[in-house]
C-alpha cells in the first residue's frame, strides 16, 4: 500500500506527459506562435526595450524563449515542449497547494483532473505563455500560504502561530514569482486581488506578518509601475481593444465549458456531445460537483473553501468589470483559475464519499472524450503543409500574395524548414525561395474601391509572371472575397490546392496562356 501511495504521482505525471505528447507537433504553428518565434529572435536590446512598451504582452516570456532556442534550436517541437514542461510543473504545484488547503484526498483528485484536462493539455501543446503564467501564479499563491502558515502541517490549519525565529524565504518566492508573472502576461496582476482576499481571510495569522506583508507589497509595486504607466491611461480612456464585450453569464459559461469539456464551437469539437443538451449536461456535471464539493467542505474547512472559491470567481468578475471600459476577456487569460475549479471537485471526496468515485469517473470520461476530440478535430490552419507545397513548386521570381497579410510570417518560417534532403534539390529550392516576392493584399472590409484593389495588387505583383494567392483567415481582411474575385476575373488559373484553413491558387499574368490543373484536396 505504501508503495502504491509513493508511485501513484509519478505514474500520473507519466500519463499527463503522454497525453501532452500525443499531438504536440500534429498541427502547424498558428500566427501567435509564429510571433513568439519571430520576436524571440530579435536582438537582445529590442527585447529589453519591449518590457515597458504599451500593449506589449509577454516580454519576459520572449526573453526566456530566446535563451531556450539558443539552447535547443528553433522548431515546432522545441517551441511547444517548453510549454509542456511547465504544464507538468503546474500539475505538481496544484497538488501541493491543494494538499495544504483541503488535504491529500482533494489534492489527488485535483491533480488527476489537471492531468486529464483537455484545455490544459491543449495549452501544454501551444507555444505561448499559458502554462508558464498559471504555474507562476499558483506558485505565488502557494508561497503566500506557506509564508503565512510557515509551520503548518500538510493540510491547511489556519490557527497555528508563525515562527519568528528565522527569515521566511517564502516571501522572496512570492515576490519573484509574482513579478515574473507580471511580465509573462499583462493580466497577471489580478492575482494581487486574490492574495489580498486571502490575507483578509487569514487575518488572525496575517496580522503577525504585517511587516513582511507591507515590504512584499511595496516591492511588488516597483516592477509593476512600468506596466501601470500605460495600462491605467488605457483603462481610464476606455474604448476598443480588439476583443468583444462579453456579459458576465456568458463569460462564466465559456470558462466552465473550457475547463470541463475542452473547447466549444469553433475550436476542437467535443465530438461525442454535439447536441447542446448533452454538452450542457457535461458542463453541469462538473459545475455541480464543484458546487457540492465546496458546500460539503464549508463545515470542515470553511476558510480554505472560501479561499479556493475566491480564487475561482474573483478574477472573472474583475475581468468583467475591466471589460466595461476596455473589453479584455479571452478564456485563456483566466486559465490559472481552473485549478480552483478542480480543487473544489476534489473536495467532493470528503463531502460525499459514496458518490466520489462515480462523480470522478464521469469527469474523467468526459475529459478523455474532450482530449480525443482535440486530437481528431484539428483547428489550426495547415500552414506547414501549404508552405511545403509551394516550396516544392516555386519558381524564381514568383509573387506570393497573402490574405491576410500577417500570414506571410508563418510561410516564411516553414519555408526555412521545408528544404529537401537532396543537396542539389535543396540548393535549387532555396534559390527559388530567396527570389520570391511577398505581397500584402489590401484590406477591403471598409469600402476600398475596385480600382484601388487592382492598383494595390498590380503594384505589389510587379513584373512577376506567376502569382500565388494564399488565403488563410481571409475574412478578417477581406470578408466579401473581393481580392479572390479580382484574381478569378483578371488572372488565368494554373493550379489550386486546398489545405485545412489555407486555400492556394497559382495564376499567371499572361492572359493568352490559360491552363487548368484539377483541384488538389488536403
Amino acid at each position: 500500500m505504501n508503495m502504491v501511495r509513493r508511485s501513484w504521482f509519478p505514474a500520473l505525471l507519466l500519463v499527463a506527459f503522454t497525453l501532452r505528447m500525443l499531438n504536440l507537433t500534429g498541427e502547424s504553428l498558428w500566427r501567435d506562435e509564429v510571433d513568439i518565434v519571430r520576436f524571440a529572435q530579435l536582438p537582445l536590446q529590442n527585447l529589453l526595450q519591449n518590457f515597458p512598451r504599451a500593449g506589449f504582452n509577454g516580454p519576459l516570456y520572449l526573453l526566456l524563449m530566446r535563451g531556450w532556442f539558443a539552447l535547443v534550436g528553433v522548431s515546432d517541437f522545441s517551441l511547444r515542449y517548453f510549454s509542456l514542461l511547465f504544464g507538468l510543473l503546474l500539475i505538481v504545484l496544484v497538488y501541493v497547494l491543494a494538499r495544504r488547503l483541503l488535504g491529500r484526498s482533494s489534492a489527488q483528485v485535483a491533480a488527476l483532473l489537471m492531468a486529464l484536462s483537455p484545455v490544459h493539455i491543449w495549452y501544454a501543446g501551444e507555444g505561448k505563455m499559458y502554462t508558464l503564467q498559471p504555474a507562476l501564479l499558483v506558485l505565488a499563491l502557494y508561497a503566500l500560504l506557506r509564508a503565512l502558515h510557515r509551520n503548518s502541517p500538510a493540510a491547511f490549519v489556519p490557527t497555528l502561530s508563525p515562527s519568528a525565529a528565522r527569515p521566511n524565504p517564502w516571501w522572496l518566492v512570492l515576490f519573484i514569482s509574482c513579478s515574473a508573472a507580471f511580465y509573462i502576461h499583462l493580466l497577471s496582476p489580478l492575482v494581487l486581488m486574490v492574495m489580498a482576499a486571502w490575507v483578509g481571510m487569514n487575518w488572525p495569522v496575517a496580522r503577525r506578518h504585517v511587516r513582511p506583508l507591507l515590504v512584499t507589497a511595496g516591492l511588488l509595486i516597483l516592477p509593476y509601475l512600468p506596466l501601470l504607466a500605460w495600462q491605467l491611461p488605457s483603462l481610464l480612456q476606455g474604448g476598443g481593444s480588439g476583443h468583444a464585450f462579453v456579459p458576465l453569464n456568458t463569460l462564466l459559461l465559456a470558462l466552465f465549458s473550457d475547463w470541463s469539456i475542452g473547447f466549444g464551437t469553433g475550436a476542437p469539437l467535443f465530438f461525442m456531445l454535439q447536441p447542446e443538451p448533452l454538452r450542457a449536461a457535461a458542463i453541469g456535471l462538473f459545475v455541480g460537483l464543484a458546487l457540492v464539493g465546496g458546500l460539503g467542505q464549508l463545515t470542515h474547512a470553511p476558510r480554505a473553501t472560501a479561499m479556493v472559491t475566491t480564487w475561482l470567481l474573483l478574477p472573472p468578475v474583475l475581468i468583467f468589470l475591466v471589460s466595461l471600459r476596455v473589453p479584455v476577456f479571452q478564456p485563456r487569460y483566466l486559465l490559472w483559475c481552473a485549478p480552483a475549479f478542480y480543487i473544489l471537485i476534489g473536495a467532493l471526496r470528503g463531502s460525499l464519499p459514496g458518490l466520489r468515485w462515480l462523480g470522478f469517473a464521469g469527469c474523467a470520461c468526459i475529459a478523455f472524450l474532450g482530449v480525443g476530440a482535440q486530437i481528431s478535430t484539428p483547428i489550426r490552419p495547415d500552414v506547414r503543409g501549404a508552405s511545403a507545397f509551394i516550396a516544392a513548386q516555386a519558381q524564381p521570381g514568383d509573387a506570393l500574395v497573402f490574405q491576410i497579410p500577417y500570414g506571410r510570417y508563418g510561410f516564411e518560417y516553414y519555408f526555412q524548414q521545408s528544404a529537401s534532403n537532396d543537396q542539389k534539390q535543396q540548393q535549387q529550392q532555396q534559390t527559388a525561395l530567396a527570389t520570391l516576392t511577398m505581397v500584402e493584399a489590401p484590406y477591403t472590409n471598409y469600402g476600398l474601391s475596385e480600382a484601388d484593389i487592382a492598383k494595390t495588387l498590380w503594384q505589389g505583383i510587379g513584373p512577376a509572371r506567376r502569382i500565388w494567392l494564399i488565403e488563410t483567415e481571409a475574412e478578417l481582411w477581406d470578408e466579401n472575397g473581393r481580392v479572390r474575385q479580382w484574381f478569378d476575373t483578371t488572372l488565368p488559373l494554373l493550379q489550386k490546392a486546398d489545405f485545412r484553413g489555407v486555400r492556394l491558387s497559382l495564376h499567371q499574368t499572361s492572359l493568352d496562356k490559360r491552363q487548368y490543373i484539377p483541384t488538389i484536396q488536403r
